[in-house]
């Protein structure tokens, strides 16, 4: 429900910040100075801004599967389901970001992104499932 209730608000926020894009409402201006803090080259102030919305359902998105699938089974496999979309947004893409704008110089075609960063992602993402697998049993 939780998270129901933070994808609404955030899309609620996004219809207002909209609607009311031309005008010059001291609201509207603070949640645009806010969210440029936070915008790529991709990003546009005068169009629609998903990304946060995306993070929020990344990270949701695990939770409710498993929430069906426990509810079908009682595998201990599906409890440390739940955490992976926090793992791979929180965890595997942060130190991907780090790792490869610090270190990275491979880069995947057509892009700024780096193949030594998305390997220390995915190598990052699987020592905690191990780590955590460890300390479940």
């Amino acid at each position: 429900i939780a998270f129901n209730i933070a994808i609404s608000l955030l899309l609620y926020i996004e219809l207002i910040r909209l609607s009311n894009i031309k005008s010059n409402n001291k609201y509207i201006s603070y949640i645009n100075s806010y969210y440029i803090k936070y915008f790529d080259k991709k990003d546009d102030i005068n169009s629609i801004i998903l990304s946060h919305i995306y993070l929020l359902i990344g990270c949701s998105i695990p939770l409710y599967i498993t929430t069906q699938l426990t509810n079908q089974s009682s595998s201990s496999i599906y409890d440390s389901m739940k955490h992976y979309g926090y793992i791979t947004i929180g965890l595997g893409d942060s130190f991907s970001a780090i790792y490869g704008y610090t270190y990275g110089r491979y880069k995947w075609f057509y892009s700024h992104k780096t193949i030594d960063g998305s390997l220390v992602g995915l190598l990052s993402m699987y020592l905690f499932v191990c780590i955590l697998s460890f300390f479940d049993e």
